[in-house]
């Protein structure tokens, strides 16, 4: 077996050593020893090695029901502290930015409102993602050396492999090289992936403790907001598609002879259903005699409408509202239940503060039940754990599960 095959396999173990406790919680080496098939001294050496790195703690005695005089059982778990990960988020209206320990738990946050007209130019940008991140170090008194890496979610196609958003439309322009500009600038490692699958991803890593009932996840997870995506998970893995673009769930065609897409298709689903469809429906209808009461709450001014206030008016009354809510809902559900018919997911999670409201919610179930025909078809239906606030989470478990556990432990830049 040559050198490098050998470290390859340290590597392997000592990556199965940490996934498996991230799987059952802390555990003594004889347990973790039976579960990978490994010998006990095997992990003892690895596990040792890990301490010293101060990758793995150790954490009390096992609690053991037989009573017997004998060995105490030492536990050992990951030390969710041993580094920090910075997690970006890049969207049509938004920037968030975000800082994190291994488990997801922020320890700070930045966001700021973007448009066309923010940034003299598109690079821009990136110098704001730099000079926050240099920020929130220096009022968390956190060294750049205890920064495991970055990672971006971004919107639209993005070649994860080399770190290029291939096309955001219109967020940034075409084929950007986001993980080389930024790695240059903060100099640590940087992930790039679209960001419905950063957040599909944080939400396998950040689950609750459910009693690992869906560790090995089959999941289709849509995010609604400016747009809509979808990402389509398969063994607890991220499905991409031979050309990085699988779970477009938001251009899928819903009526032919609709309108023109951003994408240049017509009819997609974000042409009728998303946030921005609606508000722009809202908009051409907006008027005292229309909109009665969303004419009031915004005070007459078109300017003010916005989700939140569409969704109060329907509540409310609204007749027109009802009507483009029901549209958005009705063709959501036609495309949704196509993706579950060919996928036959597990879990169907929603993310979005659209989904905090019942109303919308209601009548999405109310469409989806009535065309998949199958009332328990509402019991695979969830909204995220994820505070919709906290996009840059994405972010956060791309680097996580690429620079630390598929890493063994060990960041990329240091020796092996």
């Amino acid at each position: 077996m040559t050198g490098v095959n050998v470290l390859d396999l340290k590597k392997q173990n000592r990556k199965q050593i940490l996934l498996i406790i991230k799987k059952y919680g802390p555990l003594p080496r004889i347990d973790i020893a039976k579960l990978l098939k490994l010998t006990p001294a095997a992990v003892t050496i690895i596990s040792n090695e890990m301490l010293e790195e101060g990758i793995i703690i150790e954490k009390g005695q096992q609690v053991e029901v037989d009573k017997r005089v004998g060995r105490k059982r030492i536990l050992i778990d990951i030390n969710y502290n041993f580094k920090y990960i910075v997690g970006v988020s890049i969207e049509s209206e938004t920037l968030n930015i975000g800082l994190s320990n291994l488990k997801g738990e922020v320890v700070d946050k930045k966001q700021f409102m973007v448009s066309k007209e923010y940034f003299e130019s598109k690079l821009d940008i990136f110098k704001l993602i730099g000079d926050s991140c240099m920020n929130l170090f220096w009022e968390n008194n956190i060294k750049k050396q205890d920064i495991l890496g970055m990672g971006i979610g971004i919107v639209g196609s993005v070649d994860s492999l080399e770190g290029i958003s291939v096309d955001s439309y219109g967020v940034l322009e075409k084929k950007i090289q986001i993980k080389n500009i930024l790695q240059e600038y903060l100099n640590i490692p940087v992930c790039v992936d679209n960001n419905v699958r950063a957040l599909a991803m944080a939400e396998i890593e950040f689950r609750p403790n459910d009693n690992n009932e869906n560790y090995n996840n089959n999941m289709v997870f849509v995010k609604y907001g400016p747009g809509i995506g979808a990402a389509i998970v398969i063994n607890n893995e991220i499905y991409q598609g031979s050309s990085n673009n699988a779970g477009e769930l938001g251009h899928t065609t819903v009526n032919y002879h609709g309108d023109i897409c951003k994408c240049g298709r017509r009819g997609c689903l974000e042409t009728i259903a998303s946030q921005n469809a609606v508000i722009i429906k809202t908009k051409k209808m907006f008027s005292k005699e229309d909109t009665p009461f969303l004419y009031k709450i915004t005070h007459g001014d078109v300017e003010d409408i916005n989700l939140l206030f569409i969704l109060e008016s329907a509540h409310n009354g609204d007749v027109n509202i009802i009507s483009i809510l029901e549209d958005a809902a009705f063709y959501f559900a036609i495309a949704l239940s196509t993706a579950i018919t060919l996928y036959d997911p597990k879990e169907v999670v929603f993310y979005g503060e659209v989904f905090r409201y019942d109303f919308f919610i209601d009548k999405l179930k109310f469409y989806f039940k009535d065309i998949l025909c199958d009332d328990n078809m509402l019991n695979i239906i969830r909204v995220s754990n994820l505070e919709y606030q906290n996009k840059f989470l994405g972010g956060v478990a791309l680097a996580l599960k690429k620079f630390f556990y598929n890493e063994g432990g060990k960041n990329i830049n240091q020796t092996k």
